[in-house]
Parts: structure tokens; C-alpha cells; sequence
């Protein structure tokens, strides 16, 4: 008999994090992706930049996915209660923002104010 292995519990959430399409091209504080003003299309290569301190960029290949390819999936596979995040830092409180500036030593915020830089799904299967 084929054994099954699971990787999520029954019922359990399950959280997908990824760069938002709808800020492709925006310069953020620490990153980039994808070309300013280009559209891509789903599926397209894209490059990300990754901005490291007193280093070059590092520049990852990925894909250019829309959110509504990320939710058919999630539903074609069975998850349910799908959820689409896509927050900024005006969603964090004051105090938290600077909780994590001081432990992270860092402030030089961007574009995350106004855009969001990723957008999440929390599913449950």
C-alpha cells in the first residue's frame, strides 16, 4: 500500500507570502522587482533586487504570478476560507513599527508606506 505523508494537520492554516504583482517595478527600501513600468504577464521571468547593505544587489529570477492565479490554485487543490492580505506599514501599530526599527536597526522605510510590497493568502485545508 502507498503510504500518504502530510505535510499540514487537518484543518490547519496554511500561509503563502510572496511579492506583490501590483507593485512590480516600485523601489522599495530593500528590494525591488521587476522592471519600473513594464507589465508582465503571467507566467513572464522577472528579476528581483535585493538591496544588501555595503553590498551589491542580489538579483534573484522568479516568475510574474497574478493574485488570481494564487487563489484558482489554493481552491483547485482542495483549501478553503482563502484569505488575501496585502498590508503596509500604515496597517502596523506605532508602537510595534518602532519596536521592530530598534531591534532590527533600521528606519529607512519607502514605498511600504503606500504600497504594499508583498501580498499573503492564509488558507485552511
Amino acid at each position: 500500500m502507498k503510504e500518504i505523508y502530510r505535510v499540514l494537520k487537518p484543518d490547519s492554516p496554511f500561509v503563502i507570502l510572496d511579492t506583490n504583482p501590483d507593485s512590480t517595478g516600485i523601489e522599495f527600501s530593500t528590494f525591488r522587482n521587476g522592471i519600473p513600468g513594464k507589465k508582465y504577464i503571467s507566467g513572464e521571468a522577472r528579476q528581483e533586487w535585493l538591496h544588501i547593505e555595503n553590498q551589491e544587489d542580489l538579483i534573484l529570477h522568479d516568475f510574474h504570478w497574478p493574485k488570481s492565479m494564487y487563489q484558482e490554485v489554493l481552491k483547485e487543490i482542495g483549501f478553503r476560507d482563502i484569505e488575501q492580505l496585502e498590508p503596509t506599514l500604515r496597517d502596523i501599530p506605532y508602537e510595534e513599527l518602532k519596536r521592530i526599527e530598534q531591534e532590527h536597526k533600521f528606519s529607512q522605510w519607502t514605498q511600504e508606506w503606500d504600497y504594499p510590497p508583498f501580498v499573503l493568502y492564509r488558507s485552511v485545508k
